[in-house]
């Protein structure tokens, strides 16, 4: 009953408004306070052991009730998944596993990231878990993990944090190795690191420097490949696949196979959801439907295994028919080209009534070619509570300002930002300091934050991303990502005296009229 009812509760997040940080500004206040004394508290207890490997504390939250003994729910769990085990015919080879453990202990060249951290003493208990001492099962004996879990809350917390500091070391402030540090803090996900250089001597010095200063710490990088490499499987990129024979990175297709009379359920649906994973987001003109049918679904108030509608089974299997084509759709890794002379960032945001959605391309000219790449790309289902069109559009703007800060961060470079929308009630919105309700107000505020922007109305881009279309669409335009000289776009600055009367204006009006083209 406590996994259901929590199954229930997360699901909301697919559309919930909260997901965009649209909440109580109080509350937005205690999480960044939170977070600035879980980095105090982390600087105050990490050690650096003898042994070469860092030593850190688990984080508590303050105020939390006491942790309850919880031996009973973990015996009555260890015979339940025992009993499962002795089932499939596979205890045997987990008992193995942890008598070998038992003997040798965890050794020093284990590779996998979370186990290069130890955990300090007096937190160990709280790492505890039962197994069985006997053959024949019949006495428990208590084991203890001394280094950090994968798969607890604070983990990946503890793991990013401790890599940075070992980064921070005085030693590593010198002048040649600042280059490498500076692209180690900017390029780690966790225990993946993604970073690019401009030729193959820099790969190699990066590489030997990286080694030098990760093995200080017992964090041995493995798995090493680049551009050019020839592999026989394709490379993961968080989360991504990377072909990287031909530079480009595409998203794995999930496994829809289903006979005719297959039951189709909310949580097969739910599974069928969670298995794309497009961080990107160039896959979301196709990705759309399924997350439709799981509100539908929800609004219905239909359990978890009970049969969707027919309707909606339809609509699931026409989708599921072609959703494999998405491994067609690729695009460059590689988004910054030559020496450019000019750079500018493009966001396009558009809604519908069933979602609303971003796209982001960043423009380089260079030496009289043009060339517009795909940055990333949201779409996010409309809230249940069905807002106005132009307030759909409205939450396009807002994750397009998002994405917006987010892609001048990373980049690091002095890009000139233009906003694209069709909505003149949006532009009227954003441009203007009267006040607001408070849904609206709320929103426009992170917006207006990320000025100077350059405000646009366009129809520049197709409004894919909101469009529920067959998913075989998302591979009509080979071309989409990119274009050619000929078709590429330069914005103009609109008049003045036309923005003064968009300001003065409660809805806003077209500012600068421009011809359709599609990428």
């Amino acid at each position: 009953m406590v996994t259901l009812s929590l199954q229930n509760f997360e699901l909301p997040k697919i559309w919930d408004l909260e997901v965009l940080d649209i909440k109580d500004p109080a509350e937005r206040k205690n999480k960044t306070l939170l977070e600035e004394e879980t980095l105090i508290h982390f600087k105050e207890t990490i050690r650096f052991q003898e042994v070469q490997r860092y030593e850190v504390a688990l984080p508590w939250l303050a105020g939390h009730p006491p942790v309850y003994d919880k031996y009973d729910v973990a015996e009555s769990r260890l015979r339940s998944v025992t009993k499962r085990l002795v089932k499939e015919n596979i205890y045997e080879v987990y008992d193995d596993v942890l008598r070998q453990w038992q003997k040798e202990g965890v050794i020093a060249d284990i590779k996998q990231a979370f186990l290069q951290l130890s955990v300090r003493p007096e937190d160990r208990n709280f790492l505890r878990f039962l197994w069985w001492n006997t053959e024949d099962r019949t006495k428990l004996e208590f084991f203890r993990h001394c280094r950090v879990v994968f798969g607890v809350t604070s983990s990946p917390f503890l793991l990013n944090a401790s890599v940075r500091h070992h980064l921070d070391s005085t030693e590593y402030q010198i002048e040649s190795l600042q280059a490498t540090v500076k692209k180690l803090k900017r390029g780690f996900y966790v225990d993946n690191l993604t970073i690019s250089v401009e030729n193959q001597q820099e790969l190699l010095e990066f590489k030997a420097q990286t080694m030098k200063i990760m093995n200080a710490a017992t964090f041995e990088l493995r798995c090493w490949a680049h551009t050019g490499t020839k592999h026989s499987e394709t490379q993961n990129g968080l989360g991504l696949k990377w072909d990287t024979e031909t530079d480009e990175l595409y998203c794995v297709s999930p496994e829809t196979d289903m006979g005719i009379s297959d039951n189709i359920s909310k949580r097969k649906l739910l599974s069928i959801v969670n298995s794309i994973y497009d961080p990107i987001g160039f896959t979301s003109p196709a990705t759309l439907l399924p997350k439709l049918l799981l509100q539908e679904a929800w609004r219905n108030k239909l359990d978890w295994d009970e049969e969707l509608t027919l309707d909606m089974q339809l609509r699931y299997r026409r989708w599921a028919k072609h959703i494999a084509i998405i491994e067609k759709c690729r695009i460059p890794r590689r988004i910054l080209y030559g020496n450019f002379k000019k750079a500018t960032l493009h966001i396009f945001t558009d809604a519908s009534a069933h979602g609303y959605a971003c796209c982001s391309f960043l423009r380089c000219e260079d030496e009289g070619e043009v060339k517009v790449s795909l940055i990333s790309a949201k779409a996010r289902v409309a809230p249940v509570q069905r807002p106005t069109i132009p307030r759909l559009e409205l939450l396009g703007a807002a994750i397009g300002a998002r994405i917006a800060s987010t892609i001048l961060e990373a980049l690091d470079l002095p890009l000139k930002t233009y906003f694209w929308t069709d909505s003149m009630i949006v532009l009227g919105w954003i441009t203007n300091t009267e006040p607001w309700n408070a849904f609206v107000g709320e929103i426009i505020r992170p917006i207006q934050r990320i000025y100077p922007l350059e405000l646009r109305s366009s129809e520049i881009l197709n409004d894919v991303p909101v469009r529920v279309k067959d998913s075989s669409d998302i591979s009509d335009n080979d071309n989409q990502h990119t274009v050619s000289n000929e078709q590429s776009f330069e914005p103009k600055d609109p008049p003045k005296e036309q923005l003064e009367t968009l300001k003065r204006s409660r809805f806003g009006r077209q500012i600068v009229p421009v011809k359709r083209l599609d990428l």
